[in-house]
């Protein structure tokens, strides 16, 4: 059996259905009890569902029938102010995650994030020994990176384990997320409703960021357990830090409507903590990933036919 926990979020909802399309339906998906409804909603193939707090009793009845574990599982919510709720679910709990798949010998796959290499970056490099270097800002981002380097620490550990630090996702099935959704998929929306874009600009220039599509970042996760490469942390973004202008283009080239953009200083919507950041790929590289990433035009024109035609948005 596979543990997804997080399963009925943005990125967790497609991992399964990833998953699903090459024939794994042996799934146990973890979430809060109250996404149990998104979940039979999107016609996904699975054993259970198990709700976050009650996860660790069914871990400690079924931990010899678990193959592996991926925790995607996090509070990322931009409103909250109150860093003890980041440390409760990102920090405490992923060293839950992490204790129990070490007790048991399960290998493990969990989420970090871009937001744990802070101001002062660009290339971004994920050199598990140099963390002490990164000095997130968001609380998102100090939680994440407070985990990664309790994981440094540790003795004992899973077989396996990977620690992936996602750049800018976007993709279809990320409407839940409401104004938590990603800028691409807020853009598209933006287009599709309005047929306008309007974009902010930073001292006079659009703020540049790595846009990863979903389906890159799942097939990333699926390599992982098939290949087993050296343990340790990893970034998952496509190595080039590109305008949100860019992504408009392919919107109105796709939807076959007039472009239409404005730029201005005064919108309310901030400044991202990965602005400017892009990831560098080597390590990733170095140990064999070969498949490409998706250029943002191209992954926008998947966006933009996905909601075209309803699926899973």
């Amino acid at each position: 059996m596979i543990v997804v926990t997080g399963a009925a979020g943005f990125i967790g909802s497609n991992f399964v259905r990833h998953l699903n399309h090459y024939g794994y339906t042996d799934l146990i998906l973890v979430d809060f009890d109250e996404t149990a409804n998104l979940l039979r909603r999107q016609d996904l193939q699975y054993l259970e569902f198990v709700p976050a707090d009650v996860f660790f009793e069914w871990a400690g009845k079924y931990a010899s029938q678990v193959d592996f574990v991926v925790h995607l599982g996090a509070q990322t919510d931009k409103d909250i102010n109150d860093y003890a709720v980041f440390k409760r679910w990102n920090v405490e709990y992923s060293q839950r995650i992490w204790s129990w798949t070490s007790q048991n010998h399960i290998p493990l796959i969990y989420a970090s994030s871009a937001e744990t290499y802070g101001e002062g970056m660009t290339s971004c490099i994920d050199d598990d020994k140099a963390l002490y270097k990164l000095k997130p800002v968001s609380l998102c981002g100090r939680s994440k990176h407070e985990f990664d380097q309790w994981v440094q620490k540790q003795v004992s550990m899973p077989p396996f384990w990977y620690g992936l630090k996602f750049f800018n996702v976007f993709g279809p099935n990320e409407g839940q997320k409401l104004k938590n959704a990603s800028l691409v998929y807020q853009l598209v929306r933006q287009i599709m409703t309005k047929q306008i874009a309007t974009l902010l600009l930073v001292g006079g220039q659009e703020p540049l960021y790595d846009f990863v599509y979903v389906t890159d970042v799942t097939t990333v996760m699926m390599w992982l357990m098939n290949h087993f490469p050296a343990r340790g942390l990893y970034n998952v973004g496509t190595a080039y830090a590109r305008p949100l202008s860019v992504a408009a283009q392919s919107v109105f080239s796709t939807l076959k409507i007039q472009p239409q953009v404005e730029f201005s200083e005064n919108l309310t919507c901030p400044v991202l903590p990965s602005a400017g950041l892009y990831a560098d790929l080597s390590k990733l590289r170095k140990v064999n990933y070969k498949k490409s990433f998706l250029p943002l035009e191209t992954s926008v024109r998947r966006l933009v036919k996905a909601s075209l035609s309803k699926e899973n948005c």
